[in-house]
């Protein structure tokens, strides 16, 4: 469906110069008569209480917008239920940005069932045809190469950072509907939990939770913070259950850039996406320690030593919080690497090197 156009009227108004008026001469101050007790200097004027300096908008490196792509997909959508019965070929938009390799990394829900892929570079209005590489439709994370070789060559890829802290703030970059140009909007970080990803409706990750406008259209742009690196992927914006359209409502998700970056380097890698694996089902304490409820014999806490009812009480330094916390571990580290878990056990307290599994 084409974009729509928004014209806008721009009124000048012309002012006329007016002539100064003629300046009167002025007399001379008179001195006070003898005798008379000399008047204090008059006290300059108090100064203003100094304003706080407002919080910096973030310093983007040279380039940054350019690899930030505009992408319009063809999509023919069938029915699951039904899937001879396809609908039309329907046009929609979203957004992307380069990353190593000369691949683009977006959200799966934008690529998804193309029959026509185009990029739109920044402020360059040909089209070029591009093809998905691979879906995560779990994790709503996508790789995407155009048919043009060489065509991101020249474009840097985004500097990725850590997750953001909790009420800081951040811009998101991308092309929401509406127009061709690249748009941005900023807010703060209002909160980091599990969440379930609206493309699947089934897969639980870790999602960013900010009041910068996420419109149709930004999905699959760029979450940066102050300093101009990448902090996140928009993938959703909240709208009002039972609206009969979409619309912003100050809370959008996105996708931490840890955990995407992750995910693109194991799609570069090896073409699918394999997360850790504790092999141990806990439940949270009124306490809020971790309670080992149980442990997949053979599986990696089995193997370091961990046993049903030991209490988890940090997660490599950290002090156990959830059961959440332990998952989002299992999606930011890789199979093979080593987590370091304090329990307590009959009182005594002791760490244990879990080498995760892979799931």
């Amino acid at each position: 469906m084409p974009d729509a156009r928004i014209a806008v009227l721009l009124l000048a108004a012309a002012f006329a110069a007016v002539p100064a008026a003629a300046a009167e001469p002025v007399a001379p101050p008179k001195k006070p008569p003898a005798g008379a007790a000399a008047k204090p200097p008059a006290k300059p004027p108090a100064k203003s209480a100094a304003k706080a300096p407002p919080e910096p908008s973030p310093e983007l490196a040279p380039g940054f917008e350019s690899s930030v792509v505009r992408i319009v997909n063809y999509a023919q959508r069938g029915d699951w239920f039904s899937p001879w019965d396809v609908t039309g070929v329907r046009a929609s938009s979203g957004s992307g940005f380069v990353i190593q390799g000369g691949v683009l990394l977006t959200n799966a829900h934008v690529v998804s069932d193309a029959r026509l892929l185009l990029l739109y570079l920044h402020g360059d209005p040909t089209p070029h045809k591009a093809v998905p590489v691979i879906l995560g439709h779990d994790c709503d994370l996508a790789l995407v190469r155009p048919e043009e070789k060489g065509l991101l060559d020249k474009l840097p890829a985004l500097p990725i950072d850590g997750r953001p802290a909790l009420r800081s703030t951040v811009e998101t970059y991308g092309y929401p509907a509406g127009g061709d140009q690249i748009s941005s909007t900023r807010g703060v970080v209002s909160r980091i939990e599990m969440q379930v990803y609206a493309h699947s409706g089934v897969d639980r990750h870790i999602t960013i939770q900010t009041d910068a406008a996420i419109n149709p259209g930004n999905s699959g742009g760029a979450l940066v913070d102050c300093s101009g690196h990448l902090v996140g992927v928009p993938t959703a914006g909240a709208i009002i259950p039972g609206a009969t359209s979409p619309g912003n409502i100050g809370i959008g998700f996105a996708i931490p850039s840890d955990f995407a970056k992750k995910i693109g380097d194991e799609l570069i890698e090896s073409g699918r996406v394999v997360h850790g694996s504790f092999g141990v089902r806990v439940a949270t304490t009124a306490q809020g320690d971790l309670f080992v409820a149980g442990v997949d014999p053979g599986g990696p806490a089995a193997t370091a030593g961990l046993r049903q009812g030991d209490l988890i009480t940090e997660i490599d330094g950290q002090a156990a919080a959830s059961a959440q916390q332990l998952q989002a571990v299992t999606l930011t580290k890789r199979p093979g690497d080593t987590v370091k878990l304090t329990i307590e056990r009959d009182g005594h307290e002791q760490t244990v090197d879990v080498v995760l599994g892979s799931q």
